[in-house]
């Protein structure tokens, strides 16, 4: 990378980092949590509070900014202090450094572990990506960009608001916003902008939110057993080494939000687990304040993700209330019965919630199933076997065609890792988790039944978004089989060849995934997303001339003027490039009267007086053209704007702006 590209990365990690980092740990703080579980849940808190601060402060009317964060996060350090000062007061200073020194020394392997992976991780991104200022042009990642502007924009960071960009219809219009506040709020940090933050922001979380939550998890799982400690660092090196997460996503949508509460799951299932084991009420009471801001993040994040946390979590809440019933049963009978009959009440209900949501976001009264998930990657292009193999060899359909190639070392410690978790409990259901995902990813992918399309369509039968679950349960499982194998190596030989051995498995474990095929393949898919061309026709949303362009565009366009354009060519991407909003921030949308009015007749606005109106009421002086249109412009939803497209040629359009083939137009039809 040239010195530009690496101050741009090196000031938004920073920004970044401090975002994510800094309010969750005073919020751990104040919540008295330490180590490894106040890291851990570091990001979640500050996302928690991030984006719940923004629905408050558009409750109220009141901007969001970079101040108003200030001042919240000022807030949380005056409380920490008075907290910290009373508790001074009550333990030795010198026992509290040596208590410090001592526990900083035994993280140390961890420490260096999540270095690794966070470095791997930047590595495998940046390379995937090039250039992190390159926008995501993909049909998802239009939207969010654009989302991610409009709060440096407006200052309103509300979930109950934000899908208002592009969806003009009264009453409240809730999108979870947490990534988008975090993107805005790095950008207005770092001055990197709002793509390149999007990028930053991708590393920042996969390293801070997801490696953290996979060791947390991890030694959650394994709490009092000595080799808890060698295998949450293992799990830290292991988490940044699987494609199918963190970086299937960034190839796929692109699904922001969606990653962002993924990578939520594992400090939450963490959380989970932690709530069946404490002894204290006053640890039970802490743990369910924490689990409700992580409650909040996971929600705010995207609310979808909960559906993948309870596929995971089900079966470990099952085998403990059956637990619960055996040792009960014999002693008070009615108290079993009670659980039994509690169990099966919950099991019902979530069944019936599941099919009322099912019935209301298909519209079933109206249309049957079969009409439904018929389009997209909800349609199966392979059997079910294919797709269980895909799971089994951790190797991921592409986005782009065809399927990464599978990662032999990985994929044979997952399976035998799986079956040591079966022999030796007390994690068999992790195993129970690891079939019912490998499951609804198989019918996802390989199946167009009705049976399927209700099994998975709380996840629109997206065979992406299930097969993205299986690391949350495959590398904590992958880490424990490895420290064990080294417990029964080292019974055999010394102590110092086991280790030795261990390692070296381990190097050989993550080099050939971080430098195997199924990652390269995986970074080319990441890359078809970022590329640039320089063809006018190609199917792309930009072309070098439309870079060119936007990288102008504010040098002629005043502060606080729209821009209308063709989303389907770039025009979409003035916000978040250019920071002048577009008239069309997205590529389809619920639209107003005014801007349907400019996108059908635009062209028609030298003879027709109501075109200038509109305009004039949507504050717009400029066209934005350019040839070049996502996928050729042969979507039929891009046909909606084939008369703005067009208009560039009619009378009263003067171009003030050129690169190449993309140029930008002054609207003289209405002076």
């Amino acid at each position: 990378m040239s010195v530009t590209l690496v101050t741009v990365a090196t000031v938004g990690l920073l920004a970044a980092t401090s975002i994510l980092l800094v309010p969750g740990l005073l919020i751990s703080f104040l919540c008295g949590l330490r180590g490894l579980r106040a890291f851990a849940l570091a990001g979640p808190l500050s996302l928690a509070m991030l984006a719940g601060f923004g629905i408050v402060l558009g409750s109220a009317k009141i901007r969001f900014s970079l101040g108003a964060v200030a001042i919240a996060v000022a807030a949380l350090v005056i409380a920490a202090a008075v907290v910290l000062v009373h508790r001074r007061r009550s333990a030795p200073s010198g026992q509290a450094r040596s208590s410090f020194r001592r526990s900083l020394r035994r993280a140390l392997p961890l420490i260096i572990a999540f270095a690794v992976s966070a470095i791997a991780i930047a590595t495998i991104t940046i390379a995937a990506v090039g250039d992190p200022r390159l926008v995501n042009q993909t049909y998802d990642g239009i939207f969010h960009e654009s989302a991610a502007a409009s709060i440096l924009t407006t200052g309103d960071a509300s979930s109950l608001d934000l899908y208002g960009i592009n969806h003009y219809a009264p009453g409240i219009n809730f999108y979870p916003a947490a990534w988008h506040v975090l993107v805005a709020i790095t950008a207005q940090l770092s001055g990197v902008g709002v793509v390149a933050a999007g990028t930053i922001c991708w590393i920042a979380v996969s390293a801070l939110v997801w490696v953290p939550g996979i060791a947390l998890l991890t030694d959650t799982l394994l709490s009092g057993r000595p080799e808890r400690r060698a295998a949450v660092v293992v799990s830290a090196l292991l988490a940044s080494a699987m494609g199918v997460f963190p970086f299937l996503l960034l190839s796929w949508g692109t699904l922001f939000p969606t990653f962002l509460a993924y990578a939520e799951i594992p400090s939450g299932l963490a959380l989970i687990v932690m709530a069946f084991t404490v002894a204290r009420r006053l640890d039970l009471v802490r743990l369910s304040v924490v689990f409700a801001l992580w409650l909040v993040a996971a929600m705010l994040s995207h609310p979808r993700s909960l559906f993948g946390l309870g596929v995971i979590v089900a079966p470990f809440i099952l085998w403990k209330v059956a637990q619960w019933y055996r040792a009960l049963f014999g002693r008070r009978r009615s108290l079993a019965l009670g659980i039994l009959f509690a169990t099966l009440g919950v099991i019902a209900l979530v069944g019936v919630t599941t099919a009322f949501v099912l019935a209301r976001v298909y519209d079933l009264a109206a249309r049957p199933l079969a009409d439904h998930l018929n389009g997209g990657p909800a349609v199966a292009t392979q059997g079910i076997g294919q797709s269980v193999w895909q799971a089994l060899a951790m190797a991921p359909p592409l986005p782009t065609g065809g399927t990464a190639p599978a990662t032999p070392v990985l994929a044979v410690l997952v399976l035998i890792s799986l079956g040591v978790l079966l022999a030796r409990g007390p994690h068999r259901w992790l195993v129970v988790s690891f079939v019912l995902v490998v499951a609804l990813y198989a019918l996802a992918a390989g199946s167009n039944s009705d049976f399927a399309k209700v099994a998975t369509g709380l996840w629109y039968k997206d065979k992406y978004r299930l097969i993205s679950l299986l690391p949350v349960i495959t590398v904590p499982a992958l880490a424990l089989a490895l420290v064990q194998g080294r417990h029964l190596l080292s019974i055999r030989v010394p102590r110092l060849a086991a280790n030795g051995a261990f390692g070296a498995f381990v190097l050989v474990a993550m080099l050939t995934s971080w430098f195997g095929g199924g990652m390269s393949a995986m970074r080319a898919a990441i890359g078809s997303d970022y590329a640039v061309t320089s063809r006018a026709d190609s199917p792309v949303l930009l072309d070098r001339d439309d870079y060119h362009l936007l990288d102008k565009l504010d040098t002629v366009v005043p502060v606080g003027e729209k821009i209308i354009g063709n989303p389907w060519n770039g025009a979409a991407l003035t916000w978040a490039v250019s920071q002048r909003e577009p008239v069309f921030p997205h590529l389809t949308g619920v639209w107003d009267p005014d801007r349907l009015m400019v996108q059908n007749y635009l062209g028609t606005a030298s003879i027709n007086p109501a075109v200038c109106t509109a305009l004039a009421r949507l504050d717009v002086h400029y066209l934005y053209y350019s040839p070049s249109e996502l996928w050729g412009g042969n979507d039929p939803q891009a046909k909606a704007f084939a008369a703005l497209q067009a208009a560039a040629t009619a009378p009263g359009f003067t171009p003030v702006l050129r690169a190449g083939s993309a140029v930008l137009y002054r609207i003289t039809a209405c002076d």
